[in-house]
């Protein structure tokens, strides 16, 4: 249950247009510090973890 009001969340930001997805979207929106919080996919590739977590 909990789940499907953080999936209802996530769409509605991603309606607002307040969200970044992909990883040039995601790396430019965590460079300018505009981050707030960060949802990192389980089977992302080990590099793209790394370097996401550098940047964070």
């Amino acid at each position: 249950m909990a789940g499907n009001n953080v999936a209802f969340a996530l769409g509605l930001a991603q309606k607002a247009g307040k969200t970044a997805s992909g990883d040039t979207a995601v790396r430019a929106a965590l460079k300018s510090g505009k981050v707030k919080v960060l949802v990192l996919a389980q089977d992302a590739a080990p590099n793209s973890k790394k370097e996401i977590y550098f940047l964070a």
